[in-house]
C-alpha cells in the first residue's frame, strides 16, 4: 500500500481567507463543502462517486441562484464524483492541503 504524502480537499467556503482544513476532523465550522482524496464529501462525511490521488484531475462547480442557494458538483478525471446542496450564500473556491507537496492549476470557467 502506498504511503499517502499529502492530504488534499477541494471545494467551496462561505467565508474567504481561513486556515481551516475542510474536513470535520479539523474544522469546527461547517461553512464549506469539500471533497477529499478518499472520496468523501464534507461536512456531511458521505461517500462521493470516486477517490482521487496523484495525477488525477479534480474539478468542482457551483450553480447558485440569487438567494445564494444551489448545488456543488465534483468531478474526477471528467467523471461525476458527487454533489451537495449549497445553502450558505456567497461561495469562494477553496483548497486545503496538509503534509506534502501539491501542484495545482486553477482556472475559471464562466458558462
Amino acid at each position: 500500500m502506498p504511503i499517502k504524502a499529502a492530504k488534499v480537499a477541494l471545494g467551496w467556503m462561505a467565508a474567504p481567507l481561513t486556515n481551516d482544513y475542510m474536513t470535520p476532523t479539523y474544522s469546527a465550522s461547517a461553512n464549506y463543502i469539500s471533497m477529499g482524496g478518499a472520496g468523501f464529501i464534507y461536512p456531511a462525511c458521505r461517500p462521493g462517486g470516486s477517490k482521487y490521488g496523484q495525477s488525477d484531475i479534480i474539478r468542482t462547480e457551483i450553480d447558485l441562484d440569487e438567494q445564494g442557494k444551489g448545488t456543488v458538483r465534483f468531478f474526477v478525471n471528467g467523471a461525476p464524483a458527487g454533489e451537495a446542496d449549497w445553502k450558505l450564500g456567497a461561495a469562494y473556491p477553496a483548497f486545503s492541503c496538509e503534509h506534502g507537496e501539491v501542484v495545482c492549476e486553477v482556472s475559471r470557467c464562466d458558462a
